[in-house]
C-alpha cells in the first residue's frame, strides 16, 4: 500500500468501527468548554449563548450584546502547530487543513459582521483557565463591556 510505503499507518479500525468512534466525539459541551463556562460564571462574566447556529462557525460562546465570539478548539482537529502528529495519513492531513482553512474563513466572516473573535486551544483552557478567562474579558472590554463588569474569582 502506498501509505505504508511512506511510513504512514493504515487505520486499524474498520470503516464502521471508525464511524462509531468518530460519532462519540462531541461537537459541543466538551470538558474544556464546560470548564471555561464555569470559570466565566464564577468570575462574574455573564450574557453568553452557547453553540449559536445563526453565526458563522457556530461559536462555542457568543456574547451578542458586545459581538464577541469565543471558540474552544481541539489541538488535533484544528491543527495546532506543535501538536500535529507526523504519522497522520494524507486524508487526515487534508481534513485538518480544511478545518484550519474553515476557521480562518469563519474568523473573517465574523470580523466583517463586526464581531471580535477569541480562539482558545482546549489545552490552554485546561492548563491556564485564569489566562483564558482574562483573554475573553479583555475582548469584551475592547468591544465595549464595562471593565468592572468582571468580579474576581
Amino acid at each position: 500500500m502506498i501509505a505504508e510505503e511512506k511510513g504512514q499507518r493504515r487505520d486499524h479500525l474498520s470503516p464502521e468501527a471508525r464511524s462509531l468512534a468518530m460519532s462519540k466525539v462531541h461537537r459541543r459541551d466538551t470538558s474544556a468548554e464546560l470548564r471555561l463556562r464555569r470559570g466565566l460564571w464564577r468570575s462574574g462574566l455573564r450574557g453568553w449563548r452557547c453553540d449559536v447556529p445563526s453565526l458563522p462557525g457556530r461559536p462555542d460562546l457568543a456574547f451578542s450584546r458586545w459581538h464577541v465570539a469565543v471558540f474552544v478548539d481541539g489541538l488535533l482537529w484544528h491543527g495546532h502547530p506543535k501538536r500535529y502528529p507526523a504519522r497522520l495519513s494524507e486524508a487526515w492531513r487534508e481534513k485538518i487543513a480544511r478545518n484550519v482553512q474553515r476557521d480562518r474563513s469563519v474568523d473573517l466572516k465574523l470580523t466583517e459582521l463586526g464581531w471580535q473573535v477569541v480562539r482558545l486551544w482546549d489545552a490552554e483552557v485546561t492548563k491556564d483557565l485564569a489566562g483564558s478567562i482574562d483573554r475573553v474579558h479583555k475582548a469584551l472590554v475592547i468591544a465595549g463591556a464595562p471593565a468592572e463588569w468582571r468580579t474576581e474569582p
